[in-house]
């Protein structure tokens, strides 16, 4: 009988500490290098070249809780312009690099989620309710004081490689934008061979309502086959326009003086 009541009163200890890690915001870092093609700028001088930046990161949150979570920008996040002016050469150029607003909400009971994007103004509503299906290895690594686990699976996306490192210390299947579906919170996230990454760099453990954790209404209702169409589609405008390959677009333009 000693043995049976000490067994409950251990489990009792346990169990509050344990249920406090499902619910929280962990903030994350998104970070994807620029494709530009530095030999189609040879002619540019090389201080203007070494403005280009190679890549672009913004800040993300995402609030979880055992039923649903949401992933969105950061209220901190800007535009990150740069400007640049060459009095010998008459070249003027400056570039633009705005993160668009958006929201990924995720509802774990019947494991179905909804995407809110902005694309030159306009925002759009995309629904999915797959679940990648994922590979769990033996591989662990320690992220953030967390022992985390390696899982990869196939983007049905692009069919892009996903590695992504999990931890059960945060026993809830949600993780950053449309990464989720493993055995715990994701904390890092590689693919497009490294050029595309997401790492966590803070974990809050606290009280989330779950009626606050809503899944956005604003925008026109596409599949995810549509929105790529659309995508694809806008970027073949803008390369026809302004060359380049549609995803990069950098402006020059002689000063009249």
């Amino acid at each position: 009988m000693k043995s049976l009541f000490a067994s409950v009163l251990l489990l009792l200890l346990i169990s509050p500490a344990f249920s406090q890690n499902t619910e929280g915001t962990i903030y994350y870092t998104e970070t994807i290098q620029l494709d530009i093609n530095l030999e189609e700028l040879k002619n540019l001088p090389e201080e203007m070249k070494a403005q280009i930046p190679t890549e672009q990161s913004s800040q993300n949150v995402l609030t979880f809780h055992p039923e649903a979570s949401l992933y969105t920008n950061s209220p901190e996040e800007t535009e990150q312009d740069i400007s640049y002016q060459d009095g010998d050469s008459d070249i003027d150029f400056e570039i633009k690099m705005e993160v668009p607003e958006s929201a990924y909400f995720y509802n774990i009971k019947n494991r179905s989620s909804i995407e809110s994007r902005e694309l030159f103004g306009k925002k759009f509503l995309i629904g999915e309710t797959k679940p990648e299906k994922w590979k769990i290895t033996k591989e662990t690594k320690e992220i953030l004081g967390y022992t985390c686990t390696k899982a990869t699976t196939t983007s049905s996306e692009d069919g892009e490689t996903v590695e992504a490192w999990f931890t059960n210390a945060i026993p809830v299947e949600v993780g950053p934008s449309s990464f989720h579906g493993l055995p715990g919170a994701i904390l890092s996230v590689r693919m497009k061979d490294g050029t595309y990454k997401i790492d966590a760099t803070k974990v809050e453990f606290k009280k989330v309502d779950r009626k606050e954790i809503v899944a956005p209404k604003k925008g026109k209702k596409v599949t995810a086959a549509q929105f790529k169409e659309i995508v694809e589609q806008k970027q073949k405008e803008m390369a026809d326009e302004y060359g380049g390959d549609g995803n990069i677009i950098i402006q020059t333009e002689t000063i009249e003086r």
